[in-house]
């Protein structure tokens, strides 16, 4: 059992450490400014801007307040607020549908995407100079084991009681 236990740290360790080096080196893309403001957002509007990004991958012209509160599980009074403030802060735009002028499109700012694009770039870079001593068949296996790992923990995550905001 305490074999077991070590190998789990191992692991939880290795993982640790590659993530702490991606968030480390995905620093250096940024202005100070940048970084102090994104160290300084509560967790809940970091949650909120990746959630946005994330629907708006499939729905370019923007999602509505009611999905985005149901994705993330919190009333529309409190998706309204968080939306306020990150519009404020130049994270998230907000613009009236085209289909209903009662209901609002939430995206990303264009200020955003910008930034977003620009750690994807040096992400692409960091990521193939992390894959290229490895071959073809291997860095496969890494991304099949990584799928697996961020299924079970998503199952996990959402097996945990939760409150509503």
């Amino acid at each position: 059992m305490a074999e077991k236990v070590n190998h789990s740290l191992k692991l939880w360790n290795k993982i640790f450490q590659l993530s702490d080096y991606f968030h480390e080196t995905c620093s250096s893309v940024h202005t100070p400014e940048e970084i102090k403001s994104f160290h300084d957002m509560p967790l809940s509007q970091i949650h909120m801007v990746k959630k946005v990004r994330k629907l708006t991958s499939d729905v370019p012209e923007g999602i509505s307040l009611k999905l985005l509160a149901q994705e993330l599980d919190i009333s529309a009074a409190a998706a309204s607020e968080l939306v306020n403030i990150l519009v404020n802060k130049g994270l998230l735009s907000r613009e009236p549908s085209p289909l209903d002028r009662r209901a609002v499109c939430i995206k990303l700012s264009e200020s955003a995407e910008n930034k977003f694009d620009r750690v994807g770039r040096f992400l692409d870079m960091k990521t193939d100079e992390f894959i290229k001593d490895i071959t073809l068949d291997e860095a496969m296996m890494l991304s099949t084991l990584l799928d697996k790992f961020i299924k079970k923990m998503e199952s996990i995550k959402e097996s945990m009681p939760h409150e509503k905001e």
